[in-house]
């Protein structure tokens, strides 16, 4: 009974630890082919690029902060304390969601991968595959 016990507790703290919620949202976030969901305040924003031109994208606004575990390569780095992602959305009717709800409270789902050029705005940035 108390190794029962014991390690259910371990196994609660280690849920503590990695911020699992218990629900559908990762607050321990990994690098694509895994598919992510979270939640937060999409944001439209201005960003002005090195080359001179304003660029436009969507930026989510983290509920709470994640953290993404380190992928295989060098350009996925474990990253701790992520409050906002650029999303990026390929299908035509998820960007037209994402251009429609501004300032709003969203859920997305997606892939993630490490911002790599001067266009990507954040860190990590999301290929928005469905949201509500």
């Amino acid at each position: 009974m108390t190794r029962a016990v014991t390690f259910i507790s371990v196994f609660l703290c280690l849920l503590a630890f990695l911020g699992c919620s218990g629900g559908d949202e990762n607050r321990m976030l990994k690098y694509e082919p895994e598919v992510n969901v979270v939640s937060g305040i999409l944001k439209f924003v201005k960003h002005g690029h090195r080359n001179g031109t304003i660029s436009e994208a969507f930026v989510l606004k983290l509920d709470r902060p994640a953290s993404i575990i380190a992928g295989h390569s060098e350009y996925e780095p474990f990253i701790n304390g992520v409050k906002e992602i650029h999303l990026v959305a390929k299908d035509k009717e998820v960007f037209h969601e994402l251009k429609i709800s501004d300032n709003q409270h969203v859920k997305v789902k997606g892939t993630i991968f490490y911002g790599h050029t001067a266009w990507h705005m954040r860190e990590l940035v999301m290929n928005v595959v469905s949201m509500k």
